[in-house]
């Protein structure tokens, strides 16, 4: 069986009780378990949903009947060496659908044994969506905290699908990427990406170590890039929220690279609208 445990206080629980966090650090915790591969000639026959990979997934013990078929998003080229995986094909229209997917799987369980009453979400706006989304397919209910500022569009979504939406006042902030950990929020800085606009990630840690260990960089744009990036999308027929096109903005920008390189357009442009 799974189990949680602190990455930085080696602290554990198991992944039935209601332990957010890391009681002693207050850091977010990792599921401590190993995947097992997948066989490729078995997808054909299985359900249309993350649901097909359940040998890679965490071995939780999770009602996996609830889905709304998210998964299996398509690549489209942009350019010979650049495709999109538009992970804004899905039912909330975002790629935080897969997520949402165990977390109501797992939180059905646990209701059902009678150890929950509601998930309460932290979101910018596309998690929160994808969360309430889920809850209502499983029958939960849902509290959604926001950050002041938020698309009105999103809080609307999140709304429509029966969750109590709660803002928050404050923006989320970029981090300085050269750090090896977060010394205390960034300054509030508008920005039109707020979906990527996050003062502490809670993960810095394990972020900066994976793009080291791969040999990978941080690339940064000014707005302008981002507003650019959005209209160049939606002219090849991809309309994307301005936090999705930040990544296509910074590739688009950058000396080529060999093989392929995969962009993901991960929120869809209806969801915010059209940058000004």
């Amino acid at each position: 069986m799974a189990a949680c445990t602190c990455p930085r206080c080696r602290v554990s629980s198991p992944v039935s009780a209601l332990t957010w966090c890391c009681p002693r650090c207050r850091g977010p915790w990792d599921l401590d378990f190993a995947s097992e591969p997948v066989s490729l000639p078995s997808l054909a026959s299985r359900v249309n949903s993350l649901w097909r990979y359940t040998e890679a997934l965490p071995p939780l013990p999770c009602a996996p009947e609830e889905t709304l078929g998210e998964g299996r998003t398509p690549l489209v080229p942009l350019t010979a060496s650049v495709s999109a995986e538009l992970d804004f094909l899905m039912p909330t229209l975002s790629f935080k659908d897969r997520g949402a997917a165990v977390l109501a799987a797992h939180a059905l369980r646990l209701a059902r044994a009678g150890g929950l009453d509601r998930v309460v979400a932290d979101s910018s706006g596309n998690a929160g969506t994808a969360a309430a989304a889920y809850c209502a397919r499983a029958g939960l209910a849902c509290r959604v905290y926001v950050p002041g500022g938020t698309s009105p569009k999103k809080a609307e979504q999140i709304r429509a699908h029966g969750a109590e939406v709660v803002e928050v006042p404050g923006d989320r902030e970029a981090f300085h990427a050269g750090a090896d950990d977060i010394a205390g929020p960034a300054a509030a800085r508008p920005t039109l990406a707020e979906g990527i606009a996050i003062p502490a990630p809670p993960r810095a840690r394990q972020i900066l170590r994976a793009v080291r260990a791969t040999g990978g960089t941080f690339l940064t744009v000014p707005e302008e890039r981002i507003r650019a990036a959005q209209r160049d999308l939606a002219r090849r027929g991809l309309f994307v929220e301005a936090t999705g096109t930040a990544c296509w903005a910074a590739v688009d920008a950058a000396p080529p690279r060999p093989g392929l390189t995969v962009v993901p357009l991960c929120g869809a442009g209806a969801k915010t609208g059209l940058a000004p």
